[in-house]
C-alpha cells in the first residue's frame, strides 16, 4: 500500500509528519518528518493515551494537556521510525523541542479504519466518543467530554462515570452490556482499548453515573464536511484533522459571521492547501459563515445532511430561517425581509418549545428561551438579500415548537417545521400501470435542504430505459379515459432544466445515483410538485409524479354559469400548514355554453375574495394581512395579498386541464382560503365574470365489486349516479383485482365534504357487502345466473359494492362503519 497521510499541521504551520502503512496486513506503520525549521537532532517526538482535537484557537493548550498522559513510545529521534499500529490509532502524536516544550501534535486517525462516534448532550455534560476499530476485535475509545457551559460558573455534582456498549438505546437496561467498567472522565481525553466478542457489532453507547444509567447515543460513522461558496471547495474529514482545500483554494481565506459585518472578518493563511486555523467539525465552525472573495460575498453552505428544523415567516417579516443541528451546536441560517422599511437592521432571534398560536405572539416574552442577540440581518424590502447567520448553544431541535424574531418594537412569530433527515422531501414512484399489477420500477426522491440551498435527487431503478420525459399534469385517477400513462392523462411534454441530468442517470446502467441542483425544487418556484416523470422502455412505458409523502388537504371549487369545470386544491402538510410547500392547483375550465374546446383559447384571472356582502364583481381581495396592493406583482409574490392567486401562481387557461402551484396560499391555519370565495373573470372580456365557493372536503376510499368485464368509466359514471358526486371528485384506481370467477374488485376513492361523505358510507350494509338497496352479485362460478345477473353482466350494470374502508372524516358514525368494517376484513 502506497498511500500517506497528512497525520498534522503544527502551530506554526511549517512542520508536517506523514505515517504510511509499513506492511500490506496494516500491523505497523513508518512515521516520517519534513522539518522546515529547527535541526533534527534537538526535537523528539512520543506517542500519548490521550487526544487533541484540531482546534487551532487551543490546540497548544490541547497538545501540553495530552503530553501529560501516559505515554505508548516517548523521546524518539525525528527520524524515520516504525511504530505498531494498535498503539498508533486514536492516540496522539507529538512533537518536542528544547527543554521538551511542545512544538506540535495531531490525533492519527489511520486510514481505512472506520472511525465512529456517540454524541451526548445531557446535562450536565456534553461531548462525543470516538470509537476507531484498531485490530481483530479491539476498538479505542476516545472520549472528549465537558460540562455544559451554563456551568461555567455554578460547580456542578461530580459522579464517578463508567461505559458500555448495548444493543440500543431504546431499552439499554434491557441488553447485554460490553463493557470493562473502567472509568471515562470529564474534562479528560484519555483514550482506552477494549476487546469486543467476536462478530459483535458496534451500534450505541452508554453512559452510567454511580451505576445508574445518565445518557445513551447510537453509534454512527464520521462522515467527512464538505462546504462550498463562490466556486471554492472545502472539506474536513474529522474533528482531528485540518480543514483542505479542495477547489480553488484561495491563498488567504477572508470569513465573516455575515456579508455585512466587516468588523468580524477574519484573514486565514493557506498552508499546502491547508487552512489550520478553521475548522468545519465542532463549536467554531465555519459553516454557515461567510466566505469573502474578490469583491463577491456568500455564505459557505453544507454539502451534507444534518437535522434541521424551518420557520417560514408571511407577514410583515417575510422569508424563512433554518435551525442546523451540526452535534456540537445549533447553528442559525437563513434569509428574511421587512416589507415595511426600506434599510437593513439586526433582530434577535428566539427559538421556544411553545407553539405560536394563531396570528399573535403570546409567549415572546420568555426567560426560557434559547436565543441569540443581534443575530438577524432583516433586509430592507427593496434590498439585495443577506444569509443571515448565528449560533445557538445545543438544544434538542424536535422538542422546539416556534422561532420568534425580535425587533424590540416588533416581534414575529412562526412556527416549526422539523425535518430529521434537514430535507424537504418529494419524490415520484414510476410503476409499470397495468391492471392487476403495478410494480415499482424507479424511485426519484428530490431532497431539499434549506440549510444548504440545493436539492439532491436520489434515483433508483430497476433497469435502464430508453427514453424518460418530464409532464405537465400528475396522474390523476379521475380520469378513467385512456392510458394512465397517455397523454390525455400527463398532458404534454414540458421543459424542466432537471430532466436531462435525470434522463442521464435512468438511461444509465447504474441501479442508484444521484444529482445535486443548485436549486429549490421542492418549495421554490421551480418547484417539481405535480410534475410527472414518464419512462419507456421499447414500447413499454411507466410513469409516475412528484408530491410529498405526507398528509394532504384538499378543497374544491365547483364552478358554474358563466363558466363550467372545477379548480382543485392540495396543499401538503405535515404538521405545520407554514411548512413552506407550495399549494398545488389542477383545474379544467370551459365555457358552460361552449361545446368546441378549441374554440376562443383565452386565459381567465383568478383572486380569492371576501363576500362581506358585496356583489361577486365588487367583493375585496382576501387580505387578512392587510399588505399593500400597490406593490403586489408576479414577480414579488409576498407582497400580494393572500387571495392575490393570479400572482402567487398564473393565470387560468381555457380548455383543458391544467395543472401549477401557487406559494404561501394556505388551505388550513388562520390564514386559509378555505370557507372563502374564488373568482374568475375573463380577460379578453371582463363582463364575463363568476364566485364559487372554496370547500374542503375529505377523502374515503374503498374496494368495489363489479362484475369483471366493466371498464374504470362506466365504474366511475355509475358511482358518480349513485352518489350524485361528480366523475372529477371520484378516483379510480386502474389496478384491479380478480374476484372469484366472475367479478373484479376496485379501488375507489371519493373527495366530498364531510356530511355528504357521511351520508354515502351509511348507505353502506358491510356485513353484506352491498348497498342496502341492492342485490348481490354472482361472482362465483358455481352460482347459477340469474336472467337479471346476465342482463347486468352483459349491459355493464353495477349493482353491489363491497368496501374496505381505509380514511374517513371524523363522524361517530363513521367511526362505527370503520369498526365494523376493519372486524370484517381480519
Amino acid at each position: 500500500m502506497a498511500f500517506k497521510i497528512s497525520s498534522y499541521i503544527n502551530l506554526n504551520k511549517k512542520r508536517l509528519s506523514q505515517i504510511s502503512p509499513a506492511d500490506e496486513n496494516g500491523d505497523t506503520y513508518i512515521v516520517s518528518f519534513d522539518i522546515k525549521e529547527k535541526p533534527n537532532d534537538t526535537l523528539v517526538w512520543a506517542v500519548h493515551t490521550s487526544s487533541a482535537p484540531y482546534d487551532m484557537a487551543v490546540m497548544t493548550d490541547n497538545c501540553r494537556r495530552v503530553k501529560k498522559s501516559p505515554p505508548v513510545v516517548k523521546n524518539m529521534p525525528v527520524t524515520d521510525s516504525t511504530i505498531n499500529g494498535d498503539g498508533l490509532a486514536g492516540n496522539t502524536l507529538v512533537v518536542s523541542g528544547d527543554n521538551s516544550e511542545v512544538l506540535a501534535c495531531a490525533t492519527v486517525i489511520i486510514p481505512g479504519k472506520q472511525l465512529m462516534h456517540a454524541s451526548f448532550h445531557q446535562e450536565p455534560i456534553e461531548g462525543h466518543v470516538h470509537i476507531i476499530p484498531i485490530k481483530n476485535n479491539a476498538v479505542r475509545l476516545v472520549p472528549d467530554l465537558k460540562y455544559m457551559s451554563k456551568f461555567d460558573y455554578v460547580e456542578p455534582e461530580k459522579k464517578i462515570m463508567t461505559w458500555a456498549f448495548v444493543d440500543s438505546c431504546a431499552n439499554p437496561n434491557e441488553t447485554t452490556k460490553q463493557t470493562d467498567y473502567s472509568e471515562v472522565g470529564v474534562d479528560s481525553r484519555a483514550t482506552f482499548a477494549f476487546t469486543l466478542p467476536e462478530n459483535y457489532t458496534v451500534e450505541a453507547l452508554a453512559l452510567y453515573r454511580e451505576d445508574k444509567l445518565f445518557a445513551c447515543a447510537d453509534i454512527v460513522n464520521v462522515e467527512p464536511r464538505t462546504l462550498k461558496s463562490l466556486g471554492v471547495t472545502f472539506r474536513q474529514n474529522h474533528y482531528f484533522e485540518p480543514v483542505i482545500g479542495l477547489r480553488h483554494p484561495p491563498k488567504e481565506l477572508h470569513i465573516r459571521d455575515d456579508c455585512l459585518d466587516i468588523s468580524t472578518e477574519i484573514i486565514h493563511k493557506n498552508y499546502l492547501n491547508y487552512y489550520p486555523s478553521v475548522n468545519i467539525f465542532g463549536s467554531e465552525s465555519i459553516m454557515l459563515k461567510s466566505l469573502v472573495l474578490n469583491t463577491s460575498c456568500s455564505a459557505l453552505r453544507p454539502q451534507f445532511a444534518r437535522p434541521a428544523a424551518i420557520a417560514t415567516f408571511l407577514h410583515p417579516i417575510i422569508g424563512r430561517i433554518a435551525l442546523v443541528d451540526t452535534d456540537d451546536k445549533i447553528l442559525l441560517t437563513g434569509e428574511i425581509r421587512n416589507i415595511f422599511d426600506e434599510m437593513s437592521t439586526r433582530a434577535t432571534v428566539l427559538v421556544s418549545n411553545k407553539t405560536a398560536e394563531s396570528t399573535s405572539c403570546t409567549h415572546t416574552t420568555c426567560d426560557y428561551c434559547h436565543r441569540v442577540e443581534n443575530a438577524a440581518v432583516v433586509v430592507g424590502k427593496n434590498e439585495k438579500a443577506v444569509t443571515l447567520t448565528g449560533v445557538f448553544n445545543w438544544f434538542n431541535i424536535s422538542d422546539m415548537r416556534s422561532a420568534i424574531i425580535d425587533l424590540e418594537w416588533m416581534k414575529v412569530c412562526a412556527n416549526l417545521t422539523v425535518l430529521p433527515s434537514g430535507a424537504l422531501t418529494m419524490h415520484a414512484m414510476v410503476k409499470r400501470v397495468a391492471p392487476f399489477s403495478s410494480a415499482t420500477v424507479a424511485s426519484v426522491v428530490a431532497l431539499e435542504y434549506p440549510a444548504n440551498n440545493y436539492t439532491e435527487i436520489l434515483i433508483n431503478k430497476k433497469q435502464a430505459f430508453s427514453d424518460v420525459q418530464a409532464h405537465f399534469r400528475p396522474l390523476d385517477r379521475s380520469i378513467t379515459s385512456g392510458p394512465p400513462c397517455g397523454d390525455q392523462n400527463l398532458g404534454g411534454v414540458t421543459k424542466v432544466s432537471w430532466i436531462g441530468d435525470l434522463k442521464k442517470n435512468l438511461m444509465s446502467n447504474e441501479s442508484d445515483s444521484s444529482v445535486i441542483f443548485d436549486e429549490k425544487f421542492v418549495t421554490g418556484a421551480t418547484s417539481m410538485l405535480g410534475t410527472s416523470i414518464l419512462l419507456k422502455d421499447g414500447k413499454e412505458v411507466f410513469c409516475g409524479h412528484f408530491e410529498p409523502p405526507c398528509e394532504r388537504s384538499v378543497a374544491f371549487a365547483e364552478i358554474g354559469h358563466p363558466f363550467d369545470g372545477y379548480i382543485k386544491m392540495t396543499q401538503y402538510v405535515n404538521s405545520n400548514w407554514e411548512s413552506g410547500f407550495p399549494t398545488e392547483i389542477y383545474y379544467s375550465l370551459k365555457y358552460s355554453n361552449q361545446t368546441d374546446p378549441t374554440v376562443n383559447p383565452e386565459s381567465v384571472s383568478w383572486e380569492i375574495v371576501s363576500d362581506q356582502n358585496l356583489t361577486c364583481n365588487t367583493a375585496l381581495v382576501f387580505n387578512p394581512l392587510q399588505v399593500d396592493e400597490s406593490e403586489c406583482s408576479s414577480q414579488r409574490y409576498e407582497f400580494c395579498p393572500i387571495g392575490s392567486a393570479a400572482n402567487r401562481s398564473k393565470p387560468l387557461l381555457m380548455h383543458a386541464r391544467w395543472h401549477l402551484t401557487a406559494h404561501s396560499f394556505p388551505l388550513s391555519g388562520p390564514y386559509s382560503v378555505v370557507g372563502k370565495t374564488l373568482r374568475l373573470r375573463s380577460i379578453r372580456n371582463p363582463d364575463q365574470i363568476g364566485c364559487y365557493p372554496v370547500k374542503k372536503v375529505s377523502e374515503a376510499t374503498f374496494r368495489w365489486v363489479v362484475y369483471t368485464n366493466t371498464s374504470l368509466s362506466i365504474v366511475q359514471q355509475r358511482i358518480s349516479k349513485k352518489t350524485k358526486v361528480p366523475v372529477f371528485k371520484i378516483e379510480v384506481d386502474y389496478t384491479r383485482e380478480l374476484y372469484q370467477t366472475r367479478c373484479t374488485i376496485f379501488r375507489i376513492t371519493i373527495l366530498e365534504e364531510d356530511e355528504k361523505l357521511e351520508q354515502i358510507l351509511d348507505s353502506f350494509d358491510v356485513e353484506a357487502r352491498k348497498f342496502k338497496n341492492d342485490t348481490e352479485l354472482m361472482c362465483s362460478g358455481t352460482q347459477p345466473l340469474s336472467a337479471e345477473a346476465n342482463d347486468a353482466i352483459s349491459q355493464n350494470i353495477i349493482t353491489s359494492s363491497s368496501s374496505s374502508l381505509l380514511y374517513s372524516i371524523p363522524s361517530s358514525k363513521l367511526l362505527l362503519v370503520l369498526a365494523a368494517a376493519a372486524s370484517h376484513f381480519l
